[in-house]
């Protein structure tokens, strides 16, 4: 059996061959699983050597043979199961989300409100292309969804794929794992629970909970100390969640505690500048010292857990998580869990991003058919079956309309290019509260973000240069020109702009660049010619390199300005 991972030089995928290569062993939870090929797709050659050097450093006995590869085509054929993990535009991408929200006064986060709308205009082209590959290449394969936000991006590639995409999150099955650890439910009675659970990806309520048919809900609501140990109730409030009468998402804390996610993630660095700079300084030291790979990744993964979603605990819980809070083994679980019950006829009940009438009925009926909802599913090797749900009323079901609303906005405007279409999901989103400010956002993505500026038309390639203009003189074009001494001292910091403060501008102006040309790559790199291809590949990998090695391939490359203090200015302050 054959997996092809999409986003195969991702931080997880050594988790994922951990188990595989357990279960070819006959070991863990999923003894009759036997993947013996696993395929490592990334567009970034540089991320899928870093991987392989973790998992040959690593040296998992029994792992399946794995091989990673650029080409898309190359890939897919064969697979019997597809995760799609992919992350367009990296964490520098996700930066700018975060930063077009907090800039304007908005919610920065990955999936939620503006920061997930801006991720999902830059994913869906990408993600819809990967559909239409698969259902050419492997169109007997399961396709299983990582890629956020999930709700959004199942939705679409559905429109491709029909039911064989199916969407998953580890936080809904997290939030019944931790509800039974609090009630210290033996793992014996585990093998008999149902649960009501129903909403939007990171947008549900767990309504009951049921060992051996006995819903014990009201159990935990009347037990302050197991209700105040869950990470949800710490975050919310025990006395807000006992007024809901049901254990939300930890994702509704954007919701429920706006104003303190606000004041938390200002007071912060953001998530993704975390990461960011995270990973950056993982890939370098990976391939650095490529002997050490493996227990490099394991140290960052243990800070990775500890530090996810800091903003939602006290100030003396950030720099780690309760072990009891980490219950829902992650997305690579969850979607091996999936894998296993539809490869092995293993029965399993999960919570997954399907459609709303997929079980033959719909789910939350004032819903459309093909819009994707996260409900509890019965699978096996039949396929995914929905299991029916009480009906969703009131507040919660006035938000899941709205939000739902506006994320089919999201895949009409990426569809159809439409910047109005795009303005309206930002404005009518619940977390905002101007359309001003809402237009606001959506210019800055594509001022600021090429992969956004992309997905509406706003990058494109002609195959020739171009020498019709040119800047002469003392006109200006966009800022003030400064002769030598000017800018020299406005590198060394002595111009009245902070260092801070000039070295965030250029490197926010930097990673822009690079965007763009990881975007102009993806989008015309196969109509470019050989040399100018190794061109751009080069001034790509200088984004990866030390100083000194920026230094050289800038040189070497002659990625240099016209002027020479420009040129030492680069070379010293990169």
């Amino acid at each position: 059996m054959q997996l092809t991972i999409v986003g195969g030089g991702g931080f997880r995928v050594p988790a994922m061959i951990d188990v595989l290569a357990r279960s070819r062993a006959g070991q863990g939870a999923y003894a009759s699983l036997d993947v013996d090929r696993v395929v490592l797709y990334d567009t970034d050659a540089r991320r899928l050597d870093a991987m392989m050097a973790v998992l040959s450093s690593l040296d998992f006995p029994h792992s399946p043979t794995v091989r990673a590869t650029t080409d898309i085509n190359e890939a897919l054929p064969g697979a019997d199961f597809v995760f799609s993990a992919m992350r367009v535009g990296g964490t520098c991408g996700r930066v700018l989300d975060e930063h077009c929200g907090l800039d304007n006064g908005l919610l920065g986060q990955e999936t939620v409100g503006v920061g997930g709308y801006c991720y999902a205009f830059r994913s869906l082209g990408p993600a819809l292309e990967l559909a239409h590959a698969a259902k050419r290449l492997c169109p007997d394969a399961w396709l299983i969804n990582f890629t956020n936000p999930a709700g959004i991006i199942t939705q679409a590639m559905r429109s491709v794929l029909g039911e064989r995409v199916i969407g998953i999150c580890d936080t809904p099955i997290g939030l019944v794992n931790r509800t039974l650890n609090a009630l210290d439910i033996p793992e014996e009675e585990r093998a008999d629970v149902s649960f009501d659970y129903v909403g939007l990806n990171h947008l549900g309520w767990l309504r009951s909970l049921s060992v051996g048919g006995r819903d014990v809900l009201p159990r935990l609501f009347a037990d302050e100390a197991a209700l105040g140990s869950m990470e949800e109730s710490r975050a919310i409030g025990t006395d807000w969640i006992r007024a809901l009468g049901a254990l939300p998402n930890e994702y509704l804390f954007y919701y429920y505690c706006h104003r303190e996610a606000m004041a938390r993630i200002h007071q912060d660095q953001t998530r993704g500048e975390y990461l960011r700079d995270q990973q950056e300084a993982f890939y370098n030291a990976v391939l650095s010292e490529p002997e050490k790979a493996g227990r490099t990744w394991i140290d960052v993964l243990a800070d990775r857990e500890a530090t996810y979603m800091a903003e939602a605990r006290d100030v003396d819980e950030r720099s780690g998580r309760r072990a009891e809070d980490i219950a829902g083994g992650g997305y690579q679980k969850v979607a091996l869990d999936l894998m296993n019950a539809l490869a092995t006829n293993t029965p399993a009940r999960m919570i997954l991003n399907v459609g709303n009438s997929d079980g033959g009925f719909s789910s939350i009926p004032t819903l459309r058919d093909t819009d994707v909802v996260e409900v509890p599913c019965d699978v096996d090797a039949s396929g995914v079956h929905p299991i029916p749900v009480a009906p969703l009323s009131g507040a919660a079901l006035g938000l899941v309309q709205s939000v739902k609303a506006c994320e089919n906005l999201v895949i009409d405007a990426a569809r159809e290019r439409d910047r109005t279409l795009a303005w309206q999901a930002l404005a009518l989103h619940p977390l905002v509260d101007s359309v001003n400010v809402a237009r606001d956002v959506l210019d800055q993505a594509i001022r600021t973000n090429p992969l956004v500026a992309a997905a509406f038309g706003k990058i494109g390639f002609l195959d020739r240069a171009l020498y019709d203009y040119r800047q002469h003189g003392d006109n200006v074009l966009g800022a003030k020109k400064g002769g030598a001494l000017s800018e020299m001292k406005r590198r060394l910091g002595l111009s009245g702009e902070s260092l801070k403060e000039m070295n965030e501008k250029s490197g926010a102006a930097y990673r822009a660049l690079f965007l763009q040309a990881e975007e102009f790559r993806r989008q015309y790199g196969k109509e470019l010619p050989a040399e100018a291809k190794k061109t751009l590949d080069d001034f790509l990998a200088l984004q990866h390199k030390t100083r000194i090695g920026k230094a050289v391939g800038i040189l070497r490359g002659g990625f240099t300005f016209n002027l020479p203090h420009r040129t030492l200015g680069e070379l010293l302050f990169l």
